[in-house]
């Protein structure tokens, strides 16, 4: 048995990537499929590979009636990740602000409220 392994040696399948998502639902756009994050060990990039979870994952979008579409997130400083996304064809928008409160801020947001909770 070689269950800490990732390799089947029946089949010789290995897992070089993964991909994380979810199904959320936006009030004007209906249904949508989350990619939360999609990674591809570096040995096995520009292989196909990529293109191969986008694939199914739209298709899953697709299948499950997903009117909001396929959607997902890139830093700006991800240009390996930009490239990929405008090589299969997906458009980058513009627009989408990343806020946050976190730390000391997120203590001092709570103390204004405090009471009106």
């Amino acid at each position: 048995d070689d269950n800490n392994n990732n390799t089947n040696t029946n089949r010789n399948y290995y897992t070089c990537g993964m991909a994380f998502f979810y199904i959320g639902y936006d009030f004007h756009r209906g249904r949508f499929l989350y990619l939360e994050d999609l990674f591809i060990e570096e040995e096995y990039r520009a292989n196909g590979h990529g293109s191969t979870i986008m694939s199914a994952l739209a298709l899953l979008a697709t299948t499950l009636g997903c009117t909001g579409g396929f959607v997902w997130q890139a830093l700006d400083w991800n240009t390996p990740a930009l490239n990929f996304y405008h090589k299969i064809g997906a458009r980058i928008e513009d627009g989408l602000l990343t806020t946050r409160f976190a730390g000391d801020g997120l203590q001092r947001f709570l103390e204004k409220r405090e009471g009106n909770l």
